[in-house]
């Protein structure tokens, strides 16, 4: 009797993907920067949702990513044929002035069913309205009504899914945060010799109103590092990025550096350079972490949860609601821009605010409702 094949669900990837294959010297810092829609961190995303569908659908799912760029090249009508379901890999989408025409249309052309994970909302301070573009007020009701629920970030971003009268709605976090079992860690902190952190600052986005708090911060931070065993590790398309992806070091480039970073000399500008990092693969991070750090400190998301997820402690710099209702909702451990400001930087400050029981508790709570979650999406 032959055997009868069993039907591999076909999924189509969008959203974040996945940290591209290969050595991290097959890529040249602008060409990497670009894939990952010009944070490195979402490449964190991509691959963990790429990590939990191979996990829990083993060899009964092909993935295919499609770029926007893939998208507006083929013809959507097309991807009926070609899958049978859409899953989203999400970041803080839920912003103003943020455009999905192309996610819309296909929607529209398509009658896929679709799983959105990790969507946040972007503002400030949780008291600020975000007002949708009418793009993306569309685009969130059809995922909702092609979805069995919508994995959202934090009870924020719940709230204004909940006003535009979408319901099937489900707080699962990011999806970085099941990859491992960061409930299982023990987050031990050194306490006979100074700490080495891995420092993470936030530059996209000089507009929103604590911006020049947060700077002050950082230069602080930075201050730091140059007497401390610790280093500083970028994500997205700064100067200073640019110079530790090994880029030629100019005068003017470092002048631009002392000056951003309020630095007292070009001595200091060169020294933050040389202890700046980009990593291009998921490999390369966690095993610099882990060789080389004890704590993770700053506002980067998925810089410090690439920390926790490998059972290195972090403390987040909540400066605005993407890290807010995440740290919130999980119980993760952080502090605000004006529970740090006027304080000095301190190895003992970091340590009585990092503690991590009320976090292994929620984490090993949720995981079987993100479980539940993803089976139940793509049934």
């Amino acid at each position: 009797m032959a055997e009868i094949k069993k039907h591999r669900t076909k999924i189509l990837h969008i959203g974040c993907r996945a940290f591209p294959c290969g050595t991290a010297e097959a890529f040249s810092f602008q060409e990497v920067i670009h894939l990952s829609g010009q944070n490195l961190g979402n490449f964190f995303i991509g691959e963990a949702v790429c990590r939990h569908l191979r996990h829990y659908y083993a060899d009964e799912v092909d993935i295919s990513y499609y770029s926007i760029d893939d998208l507006k090249a083929c013809s959507l009508h097309e991807l009926d044929n070609k899958f049978d379901h859409i899953v989203m890999a999400a970041s803080n989408l839920l912003r103003p002035n943020a455009y999905f025409n192309i996610y819309e249309k296909l929607l529209s052309a398509t009658t896929l069913p679709i799983t959105v994970m990790g969507l946040g909302a972007q503002a400030a301070e949780m008291s600020d309205e975000i007002v949708l573009t009418p793009t993306t007020e569309r685009f969130v009701k059809m995922v909702s009504e092609r979805s069995y629920k919508i994995g959202v970030r934090g009870a924020y971003t719940a709230s204004i899914l909940e006003k535009l009268s979408i319901h099937n709605i489900e707080i699962t976090g990011c999806p970085t945060l099941y990859v491992n079992r960061a409930e299982d860690c023990d987050f031990n902190i050194p306490k006979d010799k100074p700490l080495r952190l891995a420092l993470s600052t936030t530059h996209d986005n000089h507009d929103y109103r604590q911006y020049d708090q947060a700077l002050d911060l950082y230069r602080k931070m930075f201050k730091y590092l140059l007497n401390a065993h610790s280093y500083h590790i970028l994500q997205t398309h700064t100067i200073d990025a640019q110079l530790a992806a090994h880029a030629t070091l100019s005068q003017n480039d470092l002048m631009a550096t002392k000056k951003l970073y309020g630095l007292d000399s070009l001595e200091d500008a060169d020294q933050l350079v040389s202890l700046s990092k980009v990593f291009y693969t998921y490999q390369q991070w966690s095993d610099f972490l882990k060789c080389h750090i004890d704590l993770a400190f700053g506002t980067r998301l998925h810089g410090n949860l690439m920390a926790i997820t490998n059972g290195i402690p972090a403390l987040f710099i909540a400066h605005d609601t993407r890290l807010l209702e995440i740290c919130d909702y999980f119980s993760l451990p952080h502090l605000t821009l004006e529970e740090l400001k006027d304080k000095p930087l301190t190895d003992a400050l970091i340590r009585q605010n990092t503690d991590f029981t009320a976090f292994k508790t929620k984490l090993a709570s949720q995981r079987p409702l993100f479980e539940d979650f993803l089976q139940n999406s793509l049934k």
